[in-house]
Formats: structure tokens, sequence, C-alpha cells
């Protein structure tokens, strides 16, 4: 099966990789902070088996993090299945990647279920579609933490309501060389998003994200990112000549 990275991306040449990333806790459970390795286990498997059961049963493969060596745990850090945090942390956590390795869905990190889904370019509505798929039989097979005021209960305030984060990988060389990224990060601030360097600062690749998630629907959400991202692809295509 191909990759979802080998496919040829929409503005590809500025925007390396779009990805939707939807927090989800499950009804009357504790967070994950606040549960033993038993239970961990005990959820991360009740999960599972919510997909497994389901249409995209096939779809996906389970990993065990306290299977794998330090050196496998970093290189599924650096493909963007788990977080740096998550390969470091000794409790019993898991991690659900599909074939084609677009989406991956870790268990018992921050949240019983942080499901991210990646695709090339500039295309967050595919992305979005495919989160949201899982995510709809997720809410079908298992009852999630949810208020009709705050929407989606997360373990971190700042998620709360959609608890979706969505983003943009962007190369931005030409406007990093002539120092406008300050300037850039202060407006795209002033509007509601952030834009950080990756990679720990090495390079000129930088994560665009949305930092509202409460009182915004998901497309809205979507829609305007994506409308900053398209006058950026614009400006460093401009420097670039």
């Amino acid at each position: 099966m191909n990759k979802w990275y080998s496919a040829q991306g929409n503005n590809s040449d500025v925007v390396l990789s779009s990805k939707i990333r939807l927090a989800r806790n499950l009804d009357k459970v504790p967070f994950p902070c606040r549960m033993s390795n038993e239970i961990r286990k005990s959820i991360c498997r009740k999960i599972f088996a919510a997909l497994k059961n389901s249409s995209l049963g096939g779809e996906f493969d389970l990993i065990e993090l306290n299977s794998l060596s330090d050196m496998e745990k970093i290189a599924l850090v650096e493909k963007g299945h788990i977080s740096p945090q998550m390969a470091k942390h000794p409790q019993y956590s898991a991690v659900l990647i599909s074939k084609d390795e677009s989406c991956s869905i870790m268990l018992c990190e921050e949240d019983h279920i942080r499901l991210s889904v990646m695709t090339a370019g500039e295309d967050l509505q595919t992305a979005y579609k495919k989160a949201d798929e899982i995510d709809n039989v997720l809410i079908k097979n298992m009852k999630l933490a949810f208020d009709e005021r705050l929407g989606f209960l997360t373990s971190n305030p700042m998620h709360l309501g959609t608890g979706m984060k969505a983003s943009f990988a962007l190369h931005l060389p030409a406007i990093s060389e002539r120092n406008m990224m300050s300037d850039l990060s202060t407006m795209v601030r002033k509007l509601g998003f952030s834009i950080r360097p990756m990679l720990s600062g090495h390079g000129d690749f930088y994560e665009l994200s949305n930092e509202i998630s409460l009182g915004i629907t998901e497309q809205s959400a979507i829609d305007n990112l994506t409308a900053i991202c398209e006058q950026i692809v614009l400006q460093e295509r401009k420097l670039r000549t």
C-alpha cells in the first residue's frame, strides 16, 4: 500500500502536509494521568475493540509501547505517530496506526484518544473527512465525554469545544531569510492562530495551527486556517522570485 507522504499534494512547494487532530475522552472515566496501568490497558483494549468491530476494523494495527525499544519509539515520534512525551512515559499506553500511516490514534496519552490524520500538501478537508469518519465510529460505539455547553471535554481546557487542532507544515525559507517570521507570528496570533518552528528550530520549517476550539465549528476553523495558509503561500512564493 502506498504511504500518504508519497502523494503529490496541493501547493506542495510550500505546504508539506496537513494534519487534523482530535482529542476525545470516555465518559465518567478518569483522565490517563489518574489511571493505573491495569485500567490504562483495559481502556486501550476497549477503544481498539470499538474500531476493530466496525467497518474500519482492518485499517489499523495496535502497537503497545511497552513492547518497543527506545529506538523504535523514537522512530514513531519522528513519523508523527506519537508525541515525545508519550515515548518517554513509563506507564502503559498504545497507538493505533493505519496501513498507509496517514492516521494514528494515541491511546492513554494526555487524553484517552488522540486521533491524528495527515495528508500531503494543503488538504485539510480530506484529513478532516477521514478524522470525522473515525470519530463517528467512536461516538457510535462508545460514550464520549461531552457537555452541551462546553462541547467535548478534554484534559487540557484549551482544547475544550471541538477538541480539534488543525495544522499545516510549511517550508518558509524566503520569509525566514528576510527575518519576517516575528511579524508573521504576531499577525497570525491576533487572528487566533499560531506559527511555530518545527524540528527543534532547525531549518525553515514551521507549523501553522488554530488556537481556538471553543465557540467555533470545525469547518469554520478549517476554512479560516486555510485562508491564512494561502496568504502565506503567496507571500513565500513572491519572495522566492
